[in-house]
This record gives C-alpha cells, sequence and structure tokens, in this order.
C-alpha cells in the first residue's frame, strides 16, 4: 500500500514537471521567434526618435509626395536654424526641411517638445505665408513609424537626408 502511494506520487511529480516544461519552452520559443509581419506594432512602449526621425514624420504630415520625390532626388536638406540665418520670425531654434532648389520649394520648420508635441510651421511654394500646425509625436508614430516596415522606410528616409 505504501509503495503504491509513493509511486502515485512519483508518477504525478513526472508529470507535473513535463507540464511545467513544456509550458516554459513553449513561451521561451514565442518569446524569441521572429514575427515576419511588417504589420506589427509596438504597443505600450515609449519610443525615442532622432530629430531627423521626427523631420521625415513631419514632412510626411505636412507635404507626403513633396517629402518623397526630394528623398528618391537626393534633394532633401536637413537644419536646424543657427542665429546667422535668415528665416521668418518665430522659428528661432527650430529644425527645417527643405529641398536643394530653395527658390521652389516649400519649407518646414519644426520644433518637438520633451517628446510629447511638435509645433510644425511652413510655407507654401511662394513663402509669403507661415502656416502653424500643433501635433503630438504620438500622433506622429502612430501614422507614420508604427509597424516594422514603416519604421524601416523612415529610417532608411533618414540615411537620404542630406545636412547643410
Amino acid at each position: 500500500m505504501m509503495k503504491k502511494r509513493i509511486l502515485i506520487i512519483i508518477f504525478t511529480l513526472i508529470i507535473c514537471i513535463g507540464i511545467g516544461t513544456f509550458i516554459r519552452n513553449r513561451q521561451e520559443s514565442n518569446h524569441n521567434a521572429p514575427n515576419n509581419s511588417s504589420s506589427q506594432v509596438d504597443k505600450g512602449l515609449t519610443i525615442e526618435l532622432t530629430d531627423q526621425q521626427i523631420g521625415i514624420l513631419v514632412g510626411l504630415e505636412i507635404y507626403p509626395d513633396w517629402v518623397k520625390e526630394q528623398l528618391r532626388n537626393s534633394n532633401l536638406i536637413y537644419g536646424v536654424v543657427k542665429p546667422g540665418d535668415t528665416v521668418p520670425t518665430g522659428v528661432k531654434d527650430y529644425s527645417y526641411l527643405v529641398a536643394s532648389d530653395k527658390t521652389a520649394s516649400p519649407i518646414i520648420f519644426f520644433n518637438a517638445h520633451d517628446n510629447q508635441s511638435v509645433t510644425i510651421k511652413y510655407a507654401d511654394h511662394d513663402g509669403n505665408q507661415l502656416h502653424v500646425k500643433e501635433v503630438t509625436e504620438k500622433d506622429l508614430v502612430q501614422k507614420f513609424y508604427r509597424t516594422r516596415e514603416q519604421k524601416k522606410q523612415v529610417n532608411n528616409d533618414v540615411s537620404l537626408l542630406r545636412t547643410e
């Protein structure tokens, strides 16, 4: 009778250990498995963007076709307004995107505030009036930097930026 109880206890322990090992291995394989979906979305993660990445996102928000065309032709320039630059009033300490042919090009100024909001000031092709738009960095990420494919594209676009 005692041998039977011991065998039942040992058999139960072996089953429990086997089930625990199976569950742990399955969780580890799911955690470590690459996700090849281009629509994979980061949830709950804070993304630290560079100023150049924010610039691309801002450009896509304001003039997406123009930004894509300028990148395709290696004409998109990223810069930071310097004290001696001739720029419209109210863009001190802003960054900007402009095409190498500045005469026929819109210009986009932007300033990110504490990883939360972005102030965008942009001029149309004629450059007579600055338009102002406030967006959140979170909204830009949601629209243009959410999936793996989007991230890859934006990061590639950053590598194509020229600097002044």
